[in-house]
């Protein structure tokens, strides 16, 4: 979990993340809000989540975790999914679907499948 919620200075942002967050930054110091998606503007603290249409910030590092695939970098976006949390969870799970949300993927093959029978009352099987 700590990885995930770390927003410490080891990360660097990719160039476009960079440039927006810096033209965000000078925008609150003026006072100013961002442009909205037609909606009216957008009234923006200093904090780095996407907030506006299209926005996907990156940012990248090293893995400060010893073992297998600690020698790749990670990577940390954030950005808006126009969707509902089900519809997401569900193409998450999908492993037919692994390259609809991510283009680099060459695929994904489950090696268990955990299910809950919700309706039934039951708890869950292996």
């Amino acid at each position: 979990l700590h990885e995930a919620t770390d927003e410490s200075s080891r990360w660097i942002a990719i160039s476009a993340t960079d440039r927006i967050l810096k033209k965000r930054a000078k925008l609150l110091k003026k006072g100013l809000p961002l442009d909205g998606d037609g909606d009216g503007p957008i009234i923006m603290g200093p904090w780095t989540n996407a907030a506006i249409g299209k926005e996907v910030f990156v940012w990248y590092s090293k893995c400060t975790r010893p073992g297998h695939g600690s020698e790749y970098p990670v990577v940390r976006s954030r950005g808006l999914i126009p969707a509902s949390a089900a519809d997401v969870v569900e193409l998450i799970r999908d492993s037919d679907r692994v390259t609809d949300y991510n283009k680099m993927a060459l695929g994904r093959e489950d090696q268990a499948m955990l299910t809950s029978q919700v309706e039934g009352g039951g708890g869950s099987d292996l």
